[in-house]
């Protein structure tokens, strides 16, 4: 929570193919015109946790049945340490740090995967949390594991990594092009997202 010190464990995830290079040319690949992977009510998503001041429980179920409405998976949720997960909650609501046993906690909640939590906390604060899936993973990696995908470790390096990428001078081209192109404001972490997500679409593979 607040106060600790984000993202400093080592790294064991290989992020050498997710390069600013990369982006650079995969951005321009992209068909916008028949982009689909901004959910029609996106924005909704965002105003729900900013018209709160404080995060409660009846916000946390509705919150979560709002992201697994969004996937194509059926959620099993685990509400014995709501009391912790809603501390949690309101300490990143208001600029606090997560944990990797933070994230953990959140995992825990959710399935055991990380991908529900990482669309929860960025809905909570999509400048700072970047949302994760198999899609992603499988830009980064050319692979799908089901098990690296719910690794909390994994999740909490490429938030480390994602976050220094998108500051760098060179993707400003990048994020400006996209935002122009699908007609919305996003932040620079759902202009990466998308980059990769779509790309990955582009290549014609499915998620097994």
């Amino acid at each position: 929570m607040a106060g600790r010190t984000p993202f400093s464990i080592r790294r064991h995830m290989d992020f050498s193919d997710l390069s600013l290079k990369r982006l650079s040319l995969d951005y321009r690949n992209i068909d916008y015109s028949h982009q689909i992977s901004i959910h029609p009510y996106y924005s909704e998503f965002l105003t729900f946790f900013e018209d709160r001041d404080v995060i409660g429980y009846n916000d946390v179920i509705v919150a979560v049945h709002m992201v697994y409405g969004w996937m194509p998976t059926m959620l099993r949720l685990d509400t014995r340490e709501i009391d912790s997960i809603l501390l949690l909650l309101n300490d990143i609501k208001d600029g606090g740090s997560p944990t990797l046993e933070d994230l953990m906690l959140l995992r825990g909640m959710m399935n055991n995967s990380m991908v529900g939590p990482s669309k929860l906390l960025h809905f909570i604060d999509p400048q700072r949390f970047a949302i994760w899936d198999s899609r992603i993973f499988r830009y980064i990696t050319g692979k799908v594991s089901q098990s690296q995908i719910a690794n909390a470790v994994n999740y909490f390096d490429y938030l480390e990594y994602i976050n220094r990428l998108v500051l760098e001078p060179g993707f400003l081209p990048i994020h400006d092009h996209v935002r122009n192109k699908i007609g919305a404001t996003y932040t620079k972490l759902r202009t990466a997202e998308i980059v990769m997500f779509e790309t990955d679409k582009l290549n014609g593979r499915r998620i097994i």
